[in-house]
């Protein structure tokens, strides 16, 4: 209700409420015939998943759905709840996974720019914006089973303890980064400030060694690599590593900072800026 609500009320057009219904439809339904999503929900709930009450839940769905008028933000709360009984009843899910696939779908379903963030995903934007969190000081992407680290951000506990760009992830506490999502990888770096994180590191060219990373606060810059690269034609350089509050006002002090050092132009690297907020951009 919430999310609909906020849609109805600040979306730039009236928002195609059967065709998030449809939407909402489908991803339940594609998450019934998804293995990993029948596993977890099994461990959760003890589901009851043979293949003919899935197949008749799934079917029973789309019937709901062709029975619906969805013409406002009730209408589409209405059907998520029905479906969400309908299939707790059915093979004994909880409501609330079915409404999450709801939410998700619906903000999904707007367009190419709009999604619904956990409360996780929401935590990690704010630092961005802010420009500071508690963890290890990486920065990660997922590469044939590992994390590749692919930034160190200047002197966090990563960079204490050794490790670099290009180095690669494999394990976390342990547990080998082959057999867990990029997300639940990275989610395993953070935690509580002053805890420590043991990773297993291999380096191009070297055996693999295992690092123990203390959590730390860590401040990441709002810009990186300040320098007059060519004195004698007043080349300078500035990486910006993401759009956080204070990116502006620091951009300016360095430029002012370069221009009395003799810059005539400026190389400004925005490779891996991952966004932030509009107004700082």
């Amino acid at each position: 209700s919430e999310l609909l609500r906020k849609i109805n009320a600040h979306y730039v057009a009236t928002p195609p409420w059967h065709r998030l219904a449809t939407r909402g439809t489908n991803a339940l339904d594609i998450a019934l015939a998804d293995q990993d999503f029948l596993s977890a929900n099994s461990l959760a709930n003890r589901l009851k998943r043979s293949p003919e009450t899935l197949n008749q839940l799934r079917q029973e769905l789309y019937q709901t759905l062709g029975r619906r008028t969805i013409r406002s933000p009730n209408d589409l709360v209405a059907l998520a709840s029905d479906i969400a009984r309908l299939a707790q009843q059915r093979v004994g899910m909880r409501q609330s996974v079915v409404v999450l696939e709801f939410v998700t779908a619906a903000a999904g379903g707007l367009d190419d720019y709009s999604s619904y963030l956990t409360a996780d995903q929401l935590r990690d934007v704010y630092s961005q914006i802010e420009g500071n969190f508690v963890g290890l000081g990486v920065e990660l992407k997922a590469d044939q089973g590992a994390l590749l680290i692919v930034h160190v951000i200047p002197s966090s506990p990563a960079e204490k303890a050794g490790i670099q760009k290009g180095d690669r992830i494999v394990a976390v506490d342990g547990n080998s980064t082959s057999e867990l999502s990029t997300d639940e990888a990275a989610a395993m770096l953070t935690g509580a400030e002053g805890t420590w994180a043991q990773v297993t590191i291999f380096s191009p060219g070297l055996e693999q060694r295992v690092v123990s990373v203390h959590r730390e606060h860590v401040e990441v810059p709002s810009l990186e690599g300040v320098k007059i690269v060519d004195a004698e034609y007043g080349v300078a350089y500035i990486r910006l590593p993401a759009f956080q509050k204070s990116t502006s006002r620091d951009l300016e002090s360095a430029l002012w900072d370069l221009h009395r050092q003799g810059m005539k132009s400026l190389v400004l690297d925005l490779r891996g800026n991952p966004g932030g907020l509009l107004t700082a951009a």
